[in-house]
């Protein structure tokens, strides 16, 4: 939510803001909305690689949560998600 908080807050400065300081404050919503948008690709390739594991080594574990390959996706996924709450679907 944090980041959501600072997005409003940017834009309110933005809206008030003249000149080259409406300019700046452009540039800066800019630059965290593509951070975003990196920050969203990269956790929907973990997630599809999660998934995609997941149906091809269901039959071969008991607990697919046990490998530790699952376990490192889990958390990059859990830790992109933190960052970006959109993204915790």
């Amino acid at each position: 939510m944090a980041r959501i908080d600072k997005s409003r807050a940017e834009v309110i400065r933005r809206d008030h803001a003249t000149g080259a300081e409406k300019v700046e404050a452009q540039e800066r919503l800019f630059e965290k909305r593509m951070e975003e948008r990196r920050l969203r690709m990269e956790y929907d390739e973990v997630q599809r690689k999660f998934k995609d594991w997941k149906k091809e080594h269901a039959n071969e574990l008991q607990s697919p949560e046990d490998d530790a390959d699952i376990r490192m996706l889990a958390k990059r996924r859990a830790l992109m998600a933190s960052k970006i709450p959109e993204l915790a679907y």
